[in-house]
């Protein structure tokens, strides 16, 4: 399956996809961290980030990648939830 570049997602895109983009911002909050990736919104829930190794999230940021995933709809805007860094390839030899 080859990746689609988040920007060009279709506007009702859901279902599985691959996906690629760069990392324009990383937010947190209580309970996840919150990745925006050319405007598909990544979570990765704080209870599964120990899958992540000693990865920092915020030095994701501009960083390019594709991920995997099920893209779900929240307030019409899309969203994916990462579980696992096996759902990520990144682009680049920096990855932690």
């Amino acid at each position: 399956m080859r990746a689609i570049p988040a920007a060009a997602l279709a506007p009702e895109a859901v279902g599985f996809h691959r996906v690629s983009g760069r990392i324009e911002r990383v937010g947190e909050s209580r309970e996840a961290w919150w990745l925006t990736l050319d405007g598909l919104t990544l979570r990765v829930r704080k209870s599964d980030w120990a899958y992540f190794a000693a990865s920092a999230p915020e030095r994701w940021r501009g960083r390019p990648l594709t991920v995997r995933g099920w893209i779900y709809r929240v307030d019409d805007r899309a969203r994916m939830d990462l579980r696992h860094p096996a759902s990520i390839d990144w682009e680049d030899a920096s990855h932690e």
